[in-house]
């Protein structure tokens, strides 16, 4: 279990590097910077499964948005890419996926709560 939660964590760092490197990088670069998101993106679906169960009783409705918001965290990189790529990119779009991939990291973070060990935050 703490080895999923880590390889979801250096996942999502790597993700959101990967993502303002994409940014910044000159546009025959993104596509190498692209490619790095995407693997993180499959590395993270794979690892969160594992670590469902636990997020499930720490906080369900919170685990639900945790998951939506992922999701949707995927699509707005995945717009600022294609956006990028097409040089009609404002700055919205390129650090919005930014902003909200650190607001989706804290949460999952705030799920974890600390417990590398599976053992459910029963102090409320």
């Amino acid at each position: 279990m703490a080895v999923c939660r880590w390889t979801h964590i250096v996942a999502a760092v790597v993700a959101l590097v990967a993502m303002v490197i994409g940014v910044l990088v000159p546009v025959g670069q993104l596509e190498t910077w692209a490619m790095v998101a995407r693997v993180c993106y499959i590395v993270l679906m794979v690892s969160a499964v594992p670590t469902i169960p636990h997020a499930w009783r720490a906080n369900w409705p919170m685990a639900i948005v945790k998951i939506v918001a992922a999701f949707g965290l995927i699509g707005m990189c995945e717009v600022a890419f294609v956006h990028r790529l097409k040089g009609a990119a404002s700055l919205q779009v390129l650090w919005l996926p930014l902003l909200f991939g650190i607001v989706v990291f804290a949460l999952g973070l705030w799920l974890a709560r600390g417990h590398h060990r599976g053992k459910p935050n029963r102090a409320a």
